[in-house]
């Protein structure tokens, strides 16, 4: 898949591209929102979007607007720390920490 990763911290954003990279996914990884809409543009279309939550001073919530407007047919997918995000029961959300394997499944079953 051809993936977008979306996080603001930088050792997670790096480790979790490599996990990424290493499942067989080619991956973007971005640091911010501006960013992933920079790189939007610039190799969008993805398969998928993976962002944090919680991106610094905001949440992901226009940026994953913006893809679904833009990207009807990508899929998104949320990573957080926070135990009570209000995220859209539409889209699926995975809590930080986590395991590289559950991450892999997490993908694979947006891929069905």
């Amino acid at each position: 898949m051809h993936i977008l990763f979306v996080e603001d911290n930088d050792l997670v954003r790096r480790s979790l591209s490599r996990v990424l990279a290493r499942g067989g996914h080619e991956v973007v990884a971005c640091g911010s929102a501006d960013e992933a809409r920079f790189e939007l543009e610039r190799q969008g279309p993805y398969d998928l979007v993976i962002s944090d939550f919680n991106l610094g001073h905001a949440t992901s919530d226009s940026l994953l607007a913006e893809v679904r407007e833009r990207m009807p047919a990508t899929r998104i997918m949320i990573l957080t720390a926070m135990p009570n995000a209000r995220v859209p029961a539409d889209i699926p959300c995975m809590s930080k920490p986590i395991a590289a394997a559950d991450l892999l499944r997490a993908i694979e079953a947006q891929a069905a």
